[in-house]
């Protein structure tokens, strides 16, 4: 299960992983909100919310198949 993690993640792109990680708390990060991750990475919340959108997406189509 580890290994097809870190397969699919791949698939994603650096500011993809570390906003959902932040979200979801992945990779020994604490949970933050949209609104914390805007602040800290300089974006509006709405583009954090479509790249966690976009990534959670590609998560989906990469673990369908």
């Amino acid at each position: 299960a580890r290994a097809i993690a870190d397969e699919v993640r791949v698939q994603l792109t650096p500011q993809e992983q570390a906003v959902l990680c932040k979200i979801f708390g992945l990779n020994g990060e604490d949970e933050h909100t949209r609104k914390e991750i805007s602040q800290n990475i300089g974006l509006t919340k709405w583009r954090v919310d479509q790249i966690a959108r976009e990534a959670i997406k590609k998560l989906r189509s990469a673990m369908a198949g």
